[in-house]
């Protein structure tokens, strides 16, 4: 593992960085040049830069840690994943970074260590907005994963999810639409089915046709109208990188129904005018993610030992300009804590 030379200086403020909604704590003093090479960061995105990677990048230039970036976007290309996991093997840069949970079990494989030797297991690697590291089945334990990789999770619980749309409208019919290729979120309308009907709601789940082993944006309607028909007054989107891709033609279609979105993420809220969610700003879980990224390239850290973590504060996030159209408002102490976005 590179250590740098400047690295004992800000090795006690890395360890007692906070984080929250609000970000970190005051950055430390600029190190001072000592003419090393600057580590090699891979990044693997899935869908093109978004605020993740924004936020992540950010910590290193707010802070002064030179870093070196090789950026390959898989452009939610299943096949493109197998040739940058070769690429990472030959170039075999300081650290990786993935994007969600289909990058990093494609790049790194799974806590099982099946075919260990096609995966990369032998880099550090920085996962960034991974719904369900456990359910997954990219780690056995959150505190320490016994293996080369450690991350974030943008995830805020389900039950806190529940409870907010709750404190909204005391739902009693609640839908939910998802990717059922995205092992994340059909775990997460799994687990979402079993906490509504524990609180007496009743629950309805369509999941998007899937053709030639891709989901299809055609059958949205359709899927939406399914919902529609059951009586469904809030419609549940998980973190889904197909739903947030088409978000706007999932929305267009919920709202058009009379149904009101509620939004495990914030891109459908602040781009494509879902309505409300509880959520972890990706910013903010990118810097978090940057901050483990640091402590193994300046501090030395094994990233076996390094826990899991989400950040420890959430946003209620709120689309006035949809509330305005559907002429559906929260009740005033929950705009009270909202962050309210106009677009």
């Amino acid at each position: 593992m590179r250590r740098h030379g400047w690295s004992a200086r800000i090795r006690g403020w890395l360890a007692a960085v906070a984080l929250g909604v609000g970000g970190l704590a005051a950055p430390p003093a600029a190190p001072a040049a000592t003419g090393e090479k600057p580590p090699t960061i891979f990044m693997v995105l899935w869908r093109g830069m978004t605020d993740a990677e924004r936020g992540f990048q950010a910590y290193f230039r707010e802070n002064d840690i030179p870093v070196k970036y090789i950026v390959r976007n898989a452009a939610k290309d299943l096949d493109r994943l197998e040739g940058i996991r070769e690429e990472i093997k030959r170039v075999r840069p300081d650290l990786v970074y993935t994007f969600g949970t289909t990058v990093t079990s494609r790049i790194a494989g799974t806590a099982r260590r099946e075919h260990a030797d096609k995966y990369v297991t032998d880099i550090p690697v920085v996962f960034n907005i991974v719904a369900d590291p456990l359910g997954a089945g990219l780690t056995r334990s959150l505190e320490r994963t016994g293996r080369n990789l450690t991350g974030t999770s943008h995830s805020v619980p389900l039950s806190s999810q529940l409870k907010t749309l709750r404190r909204i409208e005391p739902v009693e019919k609640l839908g939910a639409l998802y990717n059922p290729l995205e092992r994340n979120s059909a775990l997460a309308v799994q687990e979402l089915a079993r906490l509504a009907r524990e609180r007496g709601m009743e629950f309805h789940s369509v999941n998007v046709r899937v053709r030639d082993a891709k989901p299809q944006r055609s059958s949205i309607s359709h899927k939406v109208a399914a919902l529609a028909e059951k009586g469904v007054r809030f419609v549940y989107l998980p973190s889904d990188s197909f739903l947030i891709s088409n978000a706007e033609a999932v929305v267009q279609a919920i709202h058009d129904r009379g149904m009101i979105t509620f939004s495990a993420t914030e891109g459908p809220i602040s781009d494509a005018g879902a309505f409300v969610g509880i959520v972890s700003l990706y910013f903010n879980v990118g810097k978090f993610a940057g901050h483990k990224a640091a402590r193994i390239l300046v501090d030395g850290k094994d990233p076996a030992s390094i826990p899991i973590e989400t950040l420890e504060r959430y946003t209620i996030l709120v689309n006035m300009r949809t509330a305005r159209k559907l002429d559906y408002f929260p009740p005033v102490p929950v705009l009270e804590f909202a962050k309210v976005v106009q677009q």
